[in-house]
């Protein structure tokens, strides 16, 4: 590990490929009337894909507090489709933070988001290295 937390090749491509393909399948499942989520998965997709690391830490904790608060408000989502969000959401605020080097503000985005469903198989190498 680097001091700066510099994500390894090895790990960020893998988690980045898993965000930017879920992020583009809901996308195209999703109806428009979700423009908020919307909005914001694009903007994660976008960050992953530049390789914004502070962009992926903001956007990726705007959609993750909101749709937190939209599960707290209704006590569930309407469909599957804004949990796959949250995965994407937590997974790509713990990129940002991984990447400066906040391990332990990244593993709370992935426990919350392994608690709501993220496969931790899938993401097992970077889910790995921030826990080391």
């Amino acid at each position: 590990k680097s001091i700066h937390g510099a994500i390894p090749v090895g790990y960020l491509a893998p988690v980045s490929n898993y965000v930017v393909k879920l992020a583009s399948k809901i996308l195209r499942d999703v109806k428009e009337s979700k423009m908020t989520m919307l909005g914001l998965l694009k903007q994660c997709a976008n960050a992953i894909e530049s390789r914004d690391f502070a962009s992926c830490r903001v956007v990726g904790a705007d959609l993750e507090l909101y749709l937190y608060n939209q599960l707290k408000l209704r006590g569930s989502w309407p469909d599957i489709s804004f949990r796959a969000c949250y995965w994407c959401a937590s997974t790509t605020a713990s990129i940002g933070h991984a990447h400066d080097g906040s391990f332990l503000v990244a593993m709370k985005y992935l426990d919350r988001g392994v608690i709501l469903g993220l496969n931790r198989q899938e993401l097992e190498g970077f889910v790995s290295y921030v826990e080391t």
